[in-house]
């Protein structure tokens, strides 16, 4: 027992050595000048945009305002019943970095959630594959088992920017640093999701639970785990944490994301860079899929062995195309105890697509939750409808108008994007299709005037090819 004690001890000191102090985004700002007409919003209203009150006004009217990051949030989200967490954290930010944690929480989801994996000299940090390489990429360029790696050649790994591939000169996060952004961000009831990753024995599981319960605060964390063993120990540790256990993804599931990342590694360029890399973590995939295995755990006696190892508060996460083919599986797992929760390998539209046909059958049939690779807003408005526009707001500006032409399918999170198409009276579906916007002519030759006054026009240089000098051209590339 004293070994064990002693070991825990270790464990502990090398944990929070391995953490540096996280910096995340600036904290919410009580002192920003806002606008009086814009006071009933909250107080991470977005006030540096062009023509922000008639903007922010013309979405409050759908239940919506642009926040301090530059995305649609819902005012109020009474309607929307399900638990939403962010996978991975949001799903616009680098995946591993402290933004990606921040900006879930700002966003507005009910819980993060991170995968933690432990390194070979017992430290725990924030990551999703065995392998680096999609995600971060070691300075030396060599692709490294993250299980074998100890913290020095951790703190060599620089992450991948998820729009293009670029590396940053930012590192992954430890463990301890991905909890300490959590908690210096998090509002009341919003919870951290732990998933572990990597087997562990129970005194540095107890260890993870320690940290946690400094960090984070007790209630304010849960665990999931694809390991039964795993979570099993962890109810010995903590009596009363949720615990989710993650079915593996249907079989169906993997053969359609493997078809799509075969298609991607032949039209896509980043995927053509990596096509090589992308087919071996495919084959380690398939190995390990085939060794342990595909079981349904939606039947009753599946369903009571799991409440029964595992306990009070304990839930089953189960991939969207398992939960859809058997939507009884809500009412086996709600008499005993058992919470639902579903997510998608396939892609959140795909997700949604379920989420709604289930919906559509019966509201009573959905889950308790969801783990998605989409914003809180675009779930609830796809299956909930919370922003539809219930009073005319006769705007002031050209956005202002656009905002209001808008028509309740309208996809807002892509409302940047739709104002390229302002001209041609166009905007972006929930279903990510161009549609025709149906406003009058005279509120388009309203619209039109003002939109160019918020329109950058680029000329062309003159170019002289009669001095035989040398023409240079430099192109600049942008990337947010």
């Amino acid at each position: 027992m004293q070994h064990h004690y002693r070991k825990l001890l270790v464990l502990l000191v090398v944990i929070f050595i391995s953490a540096c102090s996280p910096v995340g985004i600036k904290p919410y700002s009580t002192s920003k000048n806002i606008p009086p007409e814009l006071s009933f919003l909250p107080i991470d209203v977005n006030v540096t945009m062009i023509d922000t009150v008639d903007a922010q006004t013309a979405l409050s009217k759908r239940n919506l305002y642009f926040n301090d990051l530059g995305t649609i949030k819902p005012i109020q989200r009474k309607q929307c019943s399900l638990e939403i967490s962010a996978h991975r954290g949001d799903y616009r930010q680098d995946e591993s970095s402290r933004l990606a944690i921040t900006a879930a929480l700002r966003n507005g989801f009910n819980s993060v959630e991170i995968d933690i994996m432990r390194l070979a000299d017992g430290n725990w940090v924030n990551y999703h594959d065995p392998y680096t390489g999609r995600a971060a990429v070691h300075l030396t360029g060599k692709r490294m088992n993250v299980e074998r790696m100890n913290i020095g050649d951790w703190n060599g790994l620089r992450l991948r920017n998820r729009n293009g591939g670029k590396l940053l000169n930012i590192r992954p996060n430890t463990a301890v640093e991905a909890f300490k952004v959590f908690a210096a961000d998090a509002l009341p009831g919003q919870k951290l999701n732990v998933e572990i990753k990597s087997d562990a024995h129970a005194y540095e599981l107890k260890a993870i639970d320690l940290v946690l319960q400094r960090t984070v605060g007790a209630g304010n964390y849960y665990y999931s785990s694809m390991k039964p063993d795993i979570l099993i120990k962890l109810r010995d540790i903590n009596n009363s944490v949720y615990l989710g256990f993650i079915q593996r993804p249907h079989p169906e599931s993997i053969k359609r994301l493997k078809k799509k990342l075969q298609t991607a590694g032949k039209n896509d360029k980043f995927y053509r860079a990596h096509k090589s890399a992308i087919q071996w973590s495919g084959k380690i995939g398939s190995r390990a899929y085939r060794h342990w295995g595909y079981k349904n755990y939606t039947s009753k006696n599946a369903l009571r062995k799991i409440a029964n190892e595992l306990g009070p508060n304990v839930g089953l996460h189960l991939d969207i195309r398992d939960y859809s083919n058997n939507t009884k599986v809500k009412l086996r797992a709600t008499k005993l105890g058992v919470k639902l929760y579903t997510y998608s390998i396939n892609g959140p539209d795909y997700h949604e697509q379920k989420l709604l046909q289930i919906k559509q059958r019966s509201i009573k049939l959905l889950p308790k939750g969801v783990i998605v690779d989409n914003s809180p807003y675009h779930i609830c408005q796809r299956l909930f409808g919370v922003t539809n526009k219930e009073v005319e707001y006769v705007g002031k500006s050209a956005v202002g108008r656009y905002i209001n032409s808008l028509p309740n399918d309208a996809d807002m999170d892509r409302l940047d994007e739709g104002l390229d198409y302002i001209d041609s009276g166009y905007y972006f579906s929930m279903a990510g299709k161009l549609r025709r916007i149906k406003y009058s002519s005279n509120l388009r030759k309203r619209i039109n005037p003002i939109m160019k006054r918020h329109r950058t026009v680029i000329n062309d240089e003159v170019l002289n090819f009669n001095n035989g000098k040398p023409i240079q051209i430099n192109l600049e590339i942008y990337s947010e």
